[in-house]
């Protein structure tokens, strides 16, 4: 498999044209990211499926240019906020996620904490007296199902201190140690727990398997990288906080209670300064709208969401400023997608003014776009490159 993921990323350069609309090309690597769901849309299922999307794109785009939507400082802006959010992937994912390291031992590890499980009865008391005296009666010949309805655990307690298979990941640490070792049937104890301290039985034991092991081990990996990634990200933005000495004014977004919409003066109001340039109120209020609807008074314009949305932006600033500190900017990754973040921005705003405000009628507001993009592809020359697509197809396969 790694022979060939190997001769296919050698085979298939991201600037391999994988179709055309009239003159205009789509990238092999956009049809790559069409699949991964890496542009900010709804991930394709094929190859074929990428291109028809990415050749939409190209026809709106070009009939956004025609109506001179670039011209347009929202859009411009727009334009601008995509190619930074390149930028900024890019770096996350090149100094960030690239520091990841996953290693056999954590793997198997993982694997186990899934795939190992047993039949668990367990109870749960305050103190190890407790625990032993329970022990004692239960030598003697007493119930363990009537001792575990006085339990702690209340996930157990009502089915006579039976928790069901438990995997081993799911398990207090160190009752996971003594349950993967306890005979079967035998009733053991006292374990200290994190909370609480506890008599229990395994009746039934499941180890994963070595064959199972193997065959899951990709995907595994994958997630585990992930995971890592994503606190290694968590990890990083915590550091870029304190190295800016960012503080949130979270008492003006107390003050602003469940409204979203401000006065001048509280659009103005500096909630934080990051890299030296102020986060207003009016800053976050886009995302906030977006996030609630538009509906105030509710959970979602609370000072809690609020405080979120700000850090959320607040973060992004931060990121942003980092990759283009570190020249991610000008990264070639980034500026081979230069021309298709364009395309993707122009072709969804055109799309959102054709489908009009939302007091439209669901079923007029596709229409327009529909006989627009119908009349569109009725006049286009579309060519797609057989042998590049089955390339895309063979490398995503081998690296899902």
């Amino acid at each position: 498999m790694l022979s060939l993921i190997l001769a296919t990323t050698l085979a298939l350069s991201g600037e391999a044209v994988a179709a055309r609309v009239d003159q205009q090309p789509i990238l092999a690597a956009e049809v790559q990211d069409q699949l991964r769901g890496s542009r900010g849309a709804a991930a394709s299922g094929t190859p074929a499926e990428a291109v028809d999307v990415l050749a939409a794109e190209v026809l709106l785009a070009g009939e956004a240019e025609r109506r001179g939507l670039p011209k347009d400082p929202a859009v411009a802006a727009a334009i601008d906020a995509e190619l930074q959010r390149l930028a900024t992937e890019r770096f996350l994912a090149k100094e960030v996620d690239g520091a990841v390291r996953v290693d056999e031992a954590t793997l198997r590890e993982f694997f186990h904490s899934r795939a190992d499980v047993v039949r668990l009865h367990e109870i749960v008391v305050s103190t190890e007296p407790q625990a032993r005296a329970i022990l004692d009666r239960l030598a003697k010949g007493g119930s363990f199902a009537a001792e575990a309805r006085n339990s702690l655990d209340v996930r157990s307690a009502p089915n006579g201190g039976d928790r069901g298979d438990v995997a081993r990941g799911d398990l207090d640490p160190a009752l996971a140690a003594a349950a993967f070792q306890a005979p079967i049937g035998k009733v053991m104890g006292p374990v200290t727990l994190q909370l609480g301290v506890a008599v229990f039985k395994v009746t039934a034991r499941s180890i994963g398997a070595e064959q199972e092991y193997a065959e899951k081990r990709a995907g595994l990996e994958r997630f585990v990288r992930q995971q890592s990634a994503a606190q290694m990200r968590h990890h990083y933005l915590t550091a870029l906080r304190a190295k800016g000495g960012v503080k949130l004014d979270e008492e003006f977004l107390r003050g602003m209670g469940a409204r979203l919409r401000p006065s001048p003066e509280e659009g103005r109001h500096v909630l934080a300064t990051v890299n030296g340039a102020p986060v207003r109120y009016a800053d976050i209020l886009p995302d906030l709208l977006s996030l609630s609807r538009g509906i105030e008074g509710g959970h979602l314009s609370g000072p809690k969401v609020k405080a979120q949305v700000a850090w959320s932006v607040i973060d992004r600033k931060l990121l942003d400023g980092a990759a283009r500190q570190r020249g991610f900017d000008k990264d070639p990754e980034v500026a081979l997608r230069r021309a298709g973040a364009r395309r993707m921005v122009l072709a969804r705003t055109l799309l959102e003014r054709l489908r009009g405000g939302a007091e439209t009628a669901p079923a007029q507001r596709d229409a327009a776009a529909v006989k627009l993009l119908d009349e569109l592809r009725a006049k286009a020359r579309i060519t797609v490159d057989d042998a590049v697509l089955q390339q895309v197809a063979t490398q995503h396969v081998a690296t899902r």
